[in-house]
């Protein structure tokens, strides 16, 4: 299985496994019950970036930046769109923010 690089918060380790978003009690190792269906797809090389109360990753189908709340276990996906390439693409966490880096571009995202 392919894994992405991981974040640790409040208990939880989270990474993206062959590009889907996976949650782990610490503790317990038992996974969140996310339907894998309602999942946002996210490129495997870019790690989940966890700011404020959700994650964030760069889709592999070239549409954007999907987020997820981190507690959600329903099928709430919030998408934000304008990137092109996501080999091309950078996200970084910091300041109750979520920076987006598409070549010359680069856009701070609002968190919840």
């Amino acid at each position: 299985m392919r894994w992405g690089p991981s974040a640790l918060h409040g208990g939880h380790v989270y990474v993206a496994a062959l590009g889907f978003p996976l949650r782990f009690d610490v503790r317990s190792g038992k996974t969140a019950e996310w339907a894998w269906s309602l999942l946002p797809q996210g490129h495997p090389r870019t790690p989940l970036v966890l700011q404020g109360n959700g994650f964030w990753m760069i889709e592999t189908d070239e549409t954007g930046v999907a987020a997820r709340h981190r507690e959600d276990s329903g099928e709430t996906n919030w998408g934000f769109r304008g990137r092109r390439k996501p080999d091309r693409c950078w996200m970084a966490g910091g300041a109750n923010r979520v920076f987006v880096r598409d070549s010359t571009t680069l856009t701070a995202l609002p968190v919840f």
